[in-house]
C-alpha cells in the first residue's frame, strides 16, 4: 500500500466522520427542537390555567362568569372589565396556541382541547356577543382562525359554563 492509497483511505474515513457528526447534530438539533416545543407548551398551557384559577377560586367570579356567558348587558362597568380580561387573557394565550400549530410548531391532538374550548365560549349567547365586540383584541390571523372553530360543525364546544346556572 502506497501513500497515495493510505491518503484515499484517511480521505474516506475523514468523510465517515463528518457524515456521522452531522446525522448526530441533526438528531441533537431535532431532539432539542421537540423539547422546546414541549417546554413551550407547558408555559402556554400555565398561562392558561392562571386564567382560568379566578373561576375555579372565587364564586363571585363563577357567578358572574355565569351569568356573562348568558348575557353581556346585565353586567355593571367593573363586572365587565372582569370579563373582559378573562376572556382576553386566555383566549390572547389560545391564539398563540392555533398560530404556533399553523406554524407547524405543535401536533394537532395538542389543539383538540383548545378548539372545543375555544367553541364551547364563544358559541355561547354572551361569548358571541364577546366576540362580536371585541375581535379587534386579536391578531387578523387569529380572528381567522377563531372564525374558523366557530363556523366548524364537528368542533363540540357546547360545556363551557353549561349548567352551572342551575346550581
Amino acid at each position: 500500500m502506497n501513500l497515495e492509497d493510505i491518503g484515499s483511505l484517511a480521505e474516506i474515513a475523514g468523510a465517515f466522520g463528518v457524515l456521522a457528526s452531522i446525522l448526530y447534530l441533526a438528531y441533537e438539533v431535532r431532539r432539542n427542537t421537540t423539547m422546546a416545543q414541549r417546554e413551550n407548551h407547558r408555559a402556554l398551557h400555565e398561562e392558561v390555567h392562571s386564567c382560568l384559577r379566578p373561576a375555579i377560586e372565587s364564586v363571585e367570579f363563577a357567578e358572574l362568569y355565569v351569568a356573562a356567558m348568558e348575557d353581556l348587558t346585565g353586567l355593571d362597568a367593573r363586572e365587565r372589565y372582569q370579563f373582559d380580561v378573562y376572556m382576553m387573557s386566555w383566549l390572547q394565550t389560545a391564539e398563540i396556541v392555533l398560530l404556533d400549530y399553523k406554524a407547524g410548531l405543535l401536533e394537532a391532538e395538542i389543539i383538540v382541547p383548545y378548539k372545543a374550548a375555544i367553541a364551547g365560549h364563544l358559541r355561547r349567547p354572551g361569548g358571541s356577543q364577546w366576540w362580536s365586540e371585541r375581535r379587534f383584541w386579536f391578531t387578523e390571523s387569529g380572528q381567522k382562525e377563531f372564525d374558523k372553530i366557530l363556523n366548524d360543525s364537528s368542533i363540540v364546544g357546547t360545556g363551557a359554563g353549561a349548567g352551572l346556572h342551575e346550581a
